[in-house]
């Protein structure tokens, strides 16, 4: 009952945000648990706990040691329920470790769990983890189906902040297919929820979303006053993943105001947190902000070799709209490099329409094909380079882009003339 209780207090303290008295409530229940083999049930509890507490300190190794040590305890209860839950736990952890394959596995083995227990509000969480990194892989259309059969789900439970965060993740699908007007509409209501109903970290993740999205419509200041707001929210709730998050799209937004260095600075502060911390998809993001930013200052060797190391982590990762930027970004530092490295950008751009084209991301294609314009014309391709913008208007239009638009248009008026 005592290590039970603990475990209760510890839960308390996590809901507040107190970590540090979360982990001491944690720990003393563990304490108790080694000294008595019968206590497996809130073993595994307590263990779960600390697992969540060094997620959100970004100790992500420490937080999968725990789970992994949790399993064969939880397996001897055979409590499907909390052993769904854990598996579920270990696939977040898996994720962001850059782990894809053993985070989709573990997700799929918490969901047969989970419809064999019946506890369909745990069924609703896993469809929206599993359908979250379906989109991210590629699988949209699945991975779409996972996240409106999730929303079903929670409405049908009345579980609010489940509801809301699938809100967040369908908005994020909106956004990396380029359709940002519904985008903008979802993750309006997601933030507007959240802060009705006091979710602090959901109310962060909207602001984080909202502040990528605004960029996207090179909107800065709004940009700005959003990608502030939640990382403030995501330091105060003591979220190390969110909060470098934030700071990587932070970075994002002062190389979009023209601050190379302070880009710079901040994407080298946030790739070095997340090396420590082995978090591979903050990483890769952090490194191509700082080859862009370095691309900025006309540093094109040290440029080159940001973006390469990127491509490297991006292997066997299955992040395919973050690999197809990393193409992008690769095809403008040869572009920039010089004719003699023509071939080599003409590949990377290539690369990277194929990898958007194939995952639907197309207002990221539309994106590409304009920088690629602008290569074919310093190859002395007029023509193709007219094909391409063609082809990037087009989409803008359908997709409502006026900025975009605008921005396109000016570059092939520019030939025209």
């Amino acid at each position: 009952l005592m290590a039970l209780s603990l475990c209760r207090q510890g839960a308390v303290h996590a809901f507040a945000d107190d970590l540090t008295a979360a982990k001491q409530a944690y720990e003393g229940a563990t304490d108790l648990c080694q000294q008595n083999a019968d206590l497996d049930h809130p073993h595994v509890v307590a263990l779960i706990g600390l697992a969540s507490i060094d997620r959100r300190m970004g100790l992500l190794e420490s937080a999968l040691s725990r789970c992994d040590e949790a399993l064969p305890r939880a397996e001897k209860i055979d409590n499907p329920m909390q052993l769904a839950g854990l598996w579920g736990q270990r696939g977040t952890l898996f994720q962001n470790l850059g782990r894809t394959e053993e985070a989709i596995n573990a997700y799929e083995k918490s969901r047969s769990l989970r419809q064999e227990s019946g506890d369909r509000r745990g069924l609703a969480i896993t469809m929206m983890n599993l359908g979250r990194i379906l989109v991210n892989i590629g699988d949209v259309q699945r991975g779409q189906e996972e996240l409106e059969r999730a929303l079903e789900l929670f409405r049908e439970t009345g579980d609010l902040q489940g509801r809301v965060l699938t809100l967040g993740n369908l908005g994020s699908l909106r956004f990396h297919r380029g359709d940002h007007k519904s985008a903008r509409e979802i993750l309006i209501e997601y933030l507007e929820i959240s802060r009705g109903h006091s979710l602090k970290r959901p109310e962060a993740d909207a602001l984080i979303s909202l502040g990528m999205l605004e960029l996207e419509r090179h909107q800065i200041d709004d940009a700005s006053a959003y990608l502030q707001q939640g990382l403030e929210a995501f330091q105060a709730a003591g979220d190390l993943q969110g909060t470098l998050h934030a700071q990587v799209q932070e970075s994002r937004a002062a190389g979009r105001r023209g601050e190379s260095k302070v880009a710079l600075k901040i994407a080298q502060e946030v790739a070095k947190e997340a090396r420590e911390a082995k978090g591979i998809p903050i990483l890769v993001e952090s490194l191509r902000i700082q080859s862009e930013a370095l691309r900025d200052l006309n540093q094109l060797d040290e440029s080159l070799e940001k973006i390469e190391e990127a491509l490297e982590l991006c292997r066997d990762q299955r992040l395919p709209y973050v690999e197809g930027c990393c193409w992008r970004t690769l095809g403008k530092v040869q572009r920039d490099r010089g004719f003699e490295w023509a071939d080599r950008a003409g590949v990377a751009f290539e690369k990277a329409e194929k990898v958007f084209e194939a995952n639907g991301a197309r207002h990221a294609l539309a994106v590409t094909r304009r920088e690629f314009a602008s290569f074919l014309l310093l190859v002395e391709e007029p023509q193709l380079a007219k094909e391409q913008l063609q082809s990037a208007l087009t989409i803008f239009d359908e997709l409502d882009c006026s900025e975009e638009k605008k921005l396109t248009e000016n570059i092939r008026e520019s030939i025209e003339q």
